[in-house]
């Protein structure tokens, strides 16, 4: 790392090394879900007339097809597992 970015990354004393030496600051948690993604114009039709970024996307997403999910619903209705 130092190699890297060299005089940018602080330097710590021994006791401040010795402080935080098998602490925890910070946990990563990956969710990954799966979607199913097609085409809608939010704007066709639309009453007022407003935009969005999202809504330019011009599409929407769902976790069934045909009535039929995806993988198995986990943790909220938009969370399935898929097993690859």
């Amino acid at each position: 790392m130092r190699d890297r970015v060299g005089s940018r990354l602080p330097n710590f004393t021994a006791e401040e090394i010795a402080k935080v030496n098998g602490s925890l600051d910070f946990i990563g948690l990956n969710v990954q879900t799966a979607f199913y993604v097609y085409d809608k114009d939010y704007y066709e039709g639309a009453i007022e007339d407003k935009k969005c970024y999202y809504l330019d996307w011009g599409i929407d997403v769902t976790g069934e097809r045909d009535g039929v999910p995806i993988g198995e619903v986990k943790l909220q209705d938009f969370h399935f597992f898929v097993l690859v």
